[in-house]
């Protein structure tokens, strides 16, 4: 895809957001529960999508607190779209109210686009075994097993 095209961002559902990352995501897949979701098109076509939603239990008695839960872009979008998507989700955050945000990464990614959209890190959390429990089972994620990096910005 050509770097000269505009990328134009779109207010999304979020089925559509959904759809995308069914599509498109490496580990993770839909949201059952958002608060926004946004995407990034060029030449009228969605080439990543972001959803804000709200954060993790141990983290939610911060009400002006969100958490960009999916950040995914398709494999032919152009490079930096995923840092336009963090910025657009940063503004998106604002715009609605909250004073910062959070999301997380497996360890294995860089952070480079985070970091391009003035995110900072702020916690290593390790690999721990899952949600699943004997009064409430549930299925393994592929990503249970896996150290993640917690990264946070103010609005």
């Amino acid at each position: 895809m050509e770097l000269t095209a505009r990328r134009t961002l779109v207010p999304l559902t979020r089925d559509e957001a959904n759809a995308f990352i069914a599509l498109y995501h490496r580990h993770c897949g839909r949201v059952a529960a958002h608060r926004a979701a946004i995407g990034c098109a060029m030449d009228g076509r969605l080439v990543g999508v972001a959803i804000l939603a709200n954060p993790c239990r141990a983290l939610a008695t911060d009400r002006l607190l969100v958490e960009i839960v999916r950040l995914c872009v398709a494999p032919d979008a152009p490079r930096n779209t995923p840092s336009w998507l963090y910025a657009r989700a940063r503004r998106a955050a604002m715009a609605l109210g909250f004073r910062r945000v959070t999301t997380v990464t497996l360890d294995e990614e860089s952070g480079a686009s985070l970091r391009a959209a003035g995110f900072r890190q702020v916690a290593a959390m390790p690999a721990r075994g899952g949600w699943s429990c004997a009064s409430r089972p549930r299925a393994a994620l592929r990503t249970d097993r896996t150290a993640k990096r917690r990264w946070e910005v103010a609005t």
